[in-house]
């Protein structure tokens, strides 16, 4: 039998913190009409509108195993598990941002169209472009909130690269999807499970 206590403080001692947006259908696709207007909706991803439910804490843990690959064999597949406890009621389709891990990206950015892509961004490490490497402060400007770089000085005529640091954001997948249920005892919820996917749940 699960203990909840023993994962209660399991995830006290190893847990990371995540910020947890709650996914809700968005309006923009009428039932009765079989209308979807989510191609030209500018409030939904991929037809879910989010609220954001504050900063959770939960185990977030890599799992390896094989799988028979038709033209390379067996390969190794790893993908990261998410496991809640009850506090947490997540469900599929719904965000979680990992906070305490970052990851790299290096993209390019338009004059006139300055925004950071990634939405949760925590530093600028390089702005360049052919033939120059621009200074923080002097050269631009960025505000991470709103994820713009401003330019003090001319700047590059045209694109230039940002290579930057951010926290990864992951949708939660139901198909490995273990819900909670009671633990006995008059012990609380056993914990929640399930996959965490760069991409959004297929439709």
């Amino acid at each position: 039998m699960l203990n909840p206590a023993a994962w209660r403080i399991l995830n006290l001692q190893s847990g990371e913190r995540v910020q947890w947006l709650k996914a809700m259908p968005c309006d923009c696709y009428d039932p009765t009409a079989n209308y979807d207007a989510q191609r030209s909706c500018t409030n939904c991803d991929h037809g879910w509108v989010y609220r954001d439910q504050g900063e959770q804490r939960a185990l977030v843990a890599e799992q390896r195993r094989h799988i028979l690959n038709p033209e390379l064999g067996w390969v190794q597949f790893s993908e990261l598990k998410l496991t809640t406890l009850e506090g947490m009621r997540i469900g599929t389709g719904d965000k979680v941002v990992l906070l305490d891990r970052t990851a790299l990206a290096r993209e390019r950015l338009h004059r006139g169209a300055d925004t950071l892509p990634h939405l949760y961004p925590v530093e600028v490490l390089v702005v360049a472009d052919g033939s120059t490497v621009y200074a923080a402060g002097s050269d631009y400007r960025v505000n991470l909130t709103t994820r713009a770089v401003t330019w003090v000085t001319a700047g590059p005529d045209n694109v230039y690269a940002v290579e930057y640091t951010y926290r990864p954001e992951y949708w939660f997948m139901g198909d490995d999807l273990r819900p909670q249920r009671p633990a006995g005892l008059g012990d609380g919820q056993t914990p929640q499970r399930g996959t965490l996917s760069l991409d959004p749940p297929s439709g």
